[in-house]
C-alpha cells in the first residue's frame, strides 16, 4: 500500500504517479500501482487539511530501505500488525479494503 498527498504531487503529475515516485523515495522499491484503496482527510493542526490517497502497489524492482524520512522500513504480516503500534483505525482500513482480514485489536496511535 502507498499513498500520495495532494499537496505532495508534481505539476501534471497523477495521483498515482504521485504514489509510485514516492513509494519509491521513501522505500527504494520500484512498484506497479493498482486501485485507489481510500481516500482520507488529515488535520494538521495548524488549518491546514492534508488529503491522502492510499493505492494497493505490487513491488516490481528496487531494493526495499527506509528513505530520509523513515527510521525503518520492513514487511509485516497481518499477523504481525497486531504486534506494532500503527497510525490510528490502519488495521481498520486494510481490512475494510481486503488487504488483511479482520483486525483483533483497534490500532491506535
Amino acid at each position: 500500500m502507498v499513498g500520495a498527498r495532494r499537496v505532495g504531487r508534481a505539476r501534471g503529475e497523477t495521483l498515482a504517479e504521485a504514489a509510485a515516485r514516492e513509494a519509491f523515495e521513501e522505500t527504494g522499491l520500484l512498484v506497479e500501482i493498482g486501485r485507489e484503496l481510500w481516500m482520507v482527510e488529515i488535520p494538521a493542526g495548524d488549518g491546514r487539511v492534508f488529503e491522502v490517497h492510499d493505492f494497493a502497489a505490487t513491488p516490481t524492482g528496487g531494493t526495499l530501505h527506509a528513505g530520509d524520512d523513515a527510521l525503518d522500513v520492513r514487511w509485516f504480516t497481518p499477523e504481525e500488525l497486531d504486534q506494532v503500534p500503527l497510525t490510528h483505525d490502519l488495521a481498520g482500513y486494510l481490512a475494510r479494503a481486503g488487504i488483511i482480514p479482520t483486525p483483533h485489536r483497534q490500532s491506535g496511535g
